[in-house]
């Protein structure tokens, strides 16, 4: 169940991406986030009302847990936008792998998981699109936003594992939605010249947003559920293993065509990913 929680949830994201991609044109800073955000976090809201979990047990203790968690997610997902808006889609599926370092760097770090000799060369192999990709102008922005989101949702996820132990995971979807809500309503009060574009209410947009929450709160229940009932360097792995399809969905969707540092990453994200397997095999 577990695994199954992961691949869904990942799947589901890339879903949620190429469809915050298309709906964002114009529009994809904090304003976007807040406004979308209305919905999601109503849709989430009933659903886990609905569900009905018991809310009693939970201390305050666990709600700032919870809290701070969500907040560093929120701004990963500010960042997100960011990046799927400044190259294209595949490029932030390549970037996206150096997520997979700082996630083991932070299990190394912060929870103590044992350092092997053959988990540098992996590590380095992930890592080197977006260190490539840095070091050429044209492509230096876009790395940045996509290793700030990273950075950003390898901490708070990683927070998020411990957080999601004693919280009902309908109301940890919900409260996660509203935290975000909450932050990017403020976040567009300071940053009012980020831009103009006004949202157009249409029937047809309305509904798009309605659909978004819902698909939301299936995928972070699992994406909840599947940090909390395994581990940081699990749920890593078969991440990284649906990265391809940021491709798939960059050539057959998005009609962009990625170059070759684009698929330099590729390439060196897969022969990490198949060292990967092999170590955990061997583990």
């Amino acid at each position: 169940m577990g695994c199954f929680g992961i691949l869904h949830n990942v799947g589901t994201f890339l879903f949620i991406g190429s469809h915050s991609k298309k709906a964002s044109y114009g529009d994809h800073g904090w304003r976007f986030i807040f406004v979308r955000s209305r919905f999601t976090f109503g849709v989430t809201f009933i659903i886990a009302w609905l569900i009905g979990e018991d809310l009693a047990s939970v201390t305050i203790a666990e709600v700032l847990h919870m809290l701070g968690s969500c907040v560093v997610c929120t701004f990963g997902l500010y960042y997100f936008l960011k990046a799927v808006h400044s190259g294209h889609f595949a490029n932030v599926g390549a970037l996206s792998l150096v997520g997979n370092p700082l996630q083991w760097a932070v299990g190394l770090i912060i929870f103590g998981n044992k350092l092997f000799v053959w988990d540098i060369p992996i590590m380095l192999l992930l890592a080197s699109g977006s260190v490539l990709q840095c070091s050429f102008k044209a492509s230096r922005t876009a790395a940045k936003w996509v290793i700030l989101s990273s950075f950003f949702w390898t901490i708070g996820y990683a927070w998020l594992s411990h957080a999601v132990q004693h919280f009902p995971l309908s109301w940890s979807v919900a409260f996660m939605e509203g935290v975000v809500l909450t932050a990017s309503g403020l976040m567009t009060l300071f940053n009012r010249g980020e831009t103009r574009q006004r949202v157009v209410y249409s029937i047809q947009w309305t509904a798009m947003m309605l659909l978004l929450g819902v698909i939301i709160f299936g995928a972070s229940y699992f994406n909840h559920y599947a940090y909390r009932e395994n581990e940081l360097a699990l749920v890593s792995m078969l991440h990284l293993t649906t990265f391809p399809l940021y491709y798939l969905i960059s050539m057959r969707i998005f009609r962009e065509k990625p170059g070759k540092k684009e698929w330099f990453a590729f390439c060196t994200g897969i022969i990490g990913l198949m060292g990967m397997t092999i170590r955990s095999f061997m583990v």
